[in-house]
């Protein structure tokens, strides 16, 4: 009987608790509602994500929540340990290089060995992704076609290491970059500037098997650097100066991850100039981007749960060189390394591919050859 009352109470409190939640989410006034997407947020996510995530529910942001530790127990759980495993497959590493003179599409292991040129062409070709499955890659190119005889930059993909298995998926007279692959490898999105116009850039859908891409984001504002998250709902992106989230599906705005003025009373730190090339870890907990608010390009981390927290994982060194610029991070694969391209005098002020742990040490160079080796994207 005691065992019985003890099961009854104990569902009684269950269903209380469940009562208070669904007041949380649904009364007027209280909090939004989580799957109001398009509501503007001028407090981070936690109108949001408060209400789902007490109440288990699931929200665009909230699903990646922690699970209550410490940003550091966060970032040391992720941390490598300086022993080079950085997970994921042969040849899963693309990047740009023009060490053969013109800028070409590398593969290369995720150690930094076998690098190797799979586009083989005299265009300039850019800003590559490897498919989910590791067969293609897609990329931005300015290499002339009968649908692109003007040669501007269109966005390609190709079967890797098959130059010859190339089709051109846009055909615009806007200049097409930084394509990124869904995480079910049937959708591209990818950034187009329209016009002139600094506004002008905006973010594009494209799905395997679809007439033309779609438009996802409709602002006379800047919006650059799309990227998926790992359930393929959200795309982290630059709009104007900040990071921010979008809809994958519709592109309505979820939330605002960087202020360049924090609003007023918010935890938020002051982030002025640039914040950019977002990319989510692979549980989705943790979000790096590249931030120029100490006066230089540099590498940051936050967790998506805790955007207010923001640190810094690339600072410069004392005294400062000349050139000191990290940028357009990547995670590895195993989610415990991040990738990225850095210029200092170590590199003879050129771009290279480095490596690091997720806490910022363990940092390693894995290209060293003429020229310039920038902007990797891991499967």
């Amino acid at each position: 009987m005691q065992i019985l009352l003890t099961d009854i109470n104990a569902i009684i409190k269950k269903i209380t608790f469940l009562a208070g939640c669904l007041m949380l989410v649904l009364v007027p006034g209280r909090a939004q509602h989580f799957s109001d997407r398009a509501a503007p947020q001028k407090s981070g996510i936690a109108t949001k994500t408060i209400a789902p995530a007490l109440c288990g529910l699931v929200s665009p942001v909230a699903r990646f929540a922690n699970d209550g530790s410490s940003f550091e127990k966060s970032l040391a759980s992720s941390r490598g340990d300086c022993n080079e495993n950085y997970g994921g497959p042969p040849l899963s590493v693309a990047f740009s290089s023009n060490r053969d003179s013109n800028d070409e599409i590398y593969v290369m292991d995720p150690d930094g060995m076998s690098q190797v040129n799979v586009t083989e062409h005299p265009a300039s070709d850019l800003t590559p992704d490897i498919s989910p499955n590791g067969r293609f890659v897609a990329f931005s190119s300015n290499r002339m076609t009968a649908e692109n005889p003007e040669g501007d930059y269109e966005i390609f993909v190709m079967e890797l290491r098959k130059p010859a298995s190339v089709w051109q998926v846009t055909s615009n007279t806007g200049l097409d970059s930084w394509p990124r692959w869904s995480p079910d490898g049937e959708t591209i999105v990818f950034e187009t500037r329209e016009t002139s116009a600094a506004t002008s850039w905006e973010i594009y859908r494209y799905t395997l098997g679809e007439v033309k891409p779609v438009r996802l984001t409709m602002n006379n504002v800047l919006d650059r650097y799309p990227e998926w998250s790992p359930d393929g709902e959200l795309l982290v992106i630059r709009r104007v100066n900040d990071i921010y989230l979008i809809a994958a599906d519709d592109g309505s705005e979820v939330a605002q991850l960087t202020y360049d003025v924090p609003p007023a009373g918010s935890a938020f730190p002051a982030a002025p100039g640039l914040d950019q090339m977002g990319s989510f870890s692979p549980n989705g907990k943790l979000l790096t981007w590249m931030s120029a608010r100490n006066g230089y390009p540099s590498v940051f981390i936050m967790r998506i749960d805790q955007p207010e927290i923001q640190i810094e994982l690339t600072p410069r060194p004392s005294p400062a060189p000349a050139v000191f610029v990290s940028r357009a991070p990547a995670w590895s694969r195993n989610g415990q390394y991040i990738y990225f391209t850095r210029a200092s005098p170590e590199t003879g002020n050129e771009e290279d591919i480095f490596v690091m742990s997720a806490d910022g040490t363990c940092v390693r160079r894995l290209t060293e050859t003429t020229g310039r080796n920038m902007e990797s994207a891991v499967r």
